[in-house]
């Protein structure tokens, strides 16, 4: 069963509709909104009637801030992979361009390995150092802005992942360097230096 409330009379020149009309069940079980809406939308000219349930409008503008929390995961996770991507391919230019300047020493010595240590000293420690310092800064920044009740919070698991890809990516990225070395200094041959 249905009940249709109308709320007091509609100010003059308003006499032919209704402001609001309220539906109430009077078994207590929640009225199929969706249903209702299609039926009115059925009925009468197209964005001439609302239906919601009472306080619905409200919703839209308290869930901004839960959305805007959302887009940042969405957009700031892949953008710090990104980012992270960029540097190590940087570091990764850049070491094999000193590794160049390092191969006779390599050769002569007979010890490759040594590049083993110098790209785990140019390229995995400095980026481990930061992935650490980046967690603990994104950290202290993002606590103070959590707010569960709006649904702004920072998942457990999000930093733990990121920060883990991360180290992954710089683990690749020196032993990528280091086997490049290696294999650059393979064809090193003396030319009088």
């Amino acid at each position: 069963m249905r009940q249709i409330d109308v709320t007091p009379a509609p100010a003059p020149g308003m006499r032919d509709k209704p402001a609001v009309i309220l539906l109430v069940s009077s078994s207590g079980v929640d009225l199929p909104v969706a249903d209702i809406r299609q039926e009115f939308r059925r009925e009468l000219p197209v964005d001439s009637v609302d239906v919601d349930v009472p306080g619905g409008s409200w919703l839209v503008g308290a869930n901004t801030t839960a959305a805007h929390g959302r887009w940042v995961i969405f957009l700031g996770v892949p953008g710090v992979v990104v980012i992270g991507l960029t540097i190590a391919l940087a570091n990764l230019a850049e070491f094999l361009r000193f590794s160049r300047k390092t191969a006779p020493l390599c050769v002569l010595s007979g010890k490759r390995g040594i590049y083993y240590s110098t790209a785990a000293w140019s390229l995995l420690a400095p980026m481990l150092a930061a992935i650490a310092t980046s967690m603990v800064v994104a950290l202290w920044l993002a606590t103070p802005q959590e707010n569960p009740v709006a649904g702004i919070e920072l998942p457990p698991g999000l930093l733990t992942v990121t920060g883990g890809a991360l180290a992954i990516l710089a683990a690749g990225t020196w032993l990528w360097g280091s086997l490049a070395a290696v294999r650059q200094s393979s064809a090193w041959r003396p030319y009088g230096e």
